[in-house]
């Protein structure tokens, strides 16, 4: 993102740190896992949403969301249909 605007990596993460009171990288976190949050609502199954955002595995894809969340994405799913 930096080379795109043609900035250092350094000035560029502690402008969007000073911009946005967060890291660019948790920055990239939340989206991505809004997203899956979408994707999980929208009937996507767990292995497809992992590899449409990047992740290799299934179970490293679960244990990040899990860490963000508080929950797995089988249980993410669950309790947003009030199925818990």
């Amino acid at each position: 993102m930096a080379k795109q605007i043609n900035l250092s990596q350094g000035y560029f993460s502690n402008l969007f740190k000073k911009v946005q009171g967060i890291s660019f990288q948790q920055y990239v976190m939340y989206e991505k896992m809004e997203k899956a949050k979408a994707m999980l609502i929208g009937g996507r199954q767990v292995q497809e949403i992992a590899q449409d955002l990047g992740y290799e595995h299934r179970r490293y894809f679960s244990e990040v969301f899990k860490k963000y969340t508080g929950m797995t994405p089988s249980d993410f799913k669950l309790h947003y249909l009030g199925k818990e």
